[in-house]
């Protein structure tokens, strides 16, 4: 198991910007658990110690499943569970889709991988940051 770290998400660009802290750890298991969302073949999501909005809940899981498949390269054996113990951010420096930027952060980070994000750029028309892979 390893230890807990938090990535910091900060993007300002416009008006306003988003600030998200994601605390989370990995953990490689024998077994499947089956009471926690797949986001790849052997990656798990385990958000049971917070209470989110479905929402960030589903942000997150995009965000590790469009890390998946780098994640089980780095862990080949068992099932890799990203444990999630706290997420914390402001109503006014937030966006949905910050929720799965944070993840990808945080897994680049924990996992010593490349950000599939390639860019950021605030949306003034919609007034939205958008990120591109």
């Amino acid at each position: 198991m390893r230890t807990w770290h938090t990535f910091p998400l900060r993007i300002l660009q416009g008006s306003w910007g988003i600030a998200i802290d994601l605390r989370a750890r990995a953990m490689v298991s024998a077994e499947v658990r089956l009471d926690l969302p797949m986001a790849g073949e052997r990656v798990l999501l385990d958000v049971s110690r917070v209470q989110l909005p479905t929402v960030d809940i589903d942000q997150l899981l995009l965000g590790l499943t469009s890390m998946a498949a780098a994640v089980q390269e780095k862990e080949p054996n068992g099932y890799v569970i990203i444990e999630v113990s706290e997420v914390t951010y402001t109503p006014t420096d937030y966006q949905p889709e910050g929720m799965a930027a944070a993840m990808i952060g945080w897994v680049s980070e924990e996992f010593g991988l490349e950000s599939p994000i390639q860019s950021v750029h605030f949306d003034k028309v919609h007034n939205k940051y958008v990120f591109s892979m």
